[in-house]
């Protein structure tokens, strides 16, 4: 093996062809495996993208576990220039009376609904998240000429209601 032929390895390559010494089978095979290996690099970002996603979202509600930094979201850019944050924390009142008197899986579907809740009123670059067993928080970027803060009768601090029945 060359000198250029080491480096190159050391550098990251996989594999390597020596100029005018390549049969068109080595270099169809070396093509092969090239493209090999980039579908299964292709492959192996798209699961740990996945599993990401997994560790990060709540079951339940879709909603991010606990605020951590989320691609695009408010927490992140707000932390790095020492912009000031707002956070409204939530929390579901008698909501283990509730699960007491109704069961679990009822319990998560009240749990699903106050997710779906705020998704719906969270604006894109807000961050919602699952804080802890029926607590949430929703963390809010200072307002820009771009993003303002809602106004109370679009989505401002209010009690909602479920609609219908939950549970049995």
């Amino acid at each position: 093996m060359s000198g250029l032929a080491i480096a190159a390895v050391d550098a990251g390559a996989q594999d390597y062809l020596i100029k005018g010494r390549a049969s068109p089978d080595m270099l169809a095979r070396s093509i092969r495996h090239a493209l090999r290996r980039k579908r299964l690099e292709v492959e192996l970002e798209r699961q740990n993208s996945r599993l990401v996603a997994l560790a990060s979202s709540d079951a339940l509600t879709g909603l991010y576990k606990r605020p951590s930094p989320a691609p695009g979201g408010c927490w992140a850019p707000a932390h790095g220039a020492a912009r000031p944050l707002s956070a409204v924390l939530l929390d579901i009142d008698r909501f283990k009376s509730y699960n007491d008197a109704f069961g679990h899986p009822a319990g998560d579907e009240i749990l699903g609904r106050v997710g779906e809740i705020l998704r719906a009123e969270c604006r894109p670059h807000d961050l919602a998240a699952r804080y802890g067993g029926e607590e949430f928080v929703v963390l809010l970027p200072t307002p820009t000429p771009g993003r303002p803060w809602p106004s109370p009768s679009d989505s401002g601090p209010r009690s909602r209601r479920f609609p219908g029945r939950c549970g049995p």
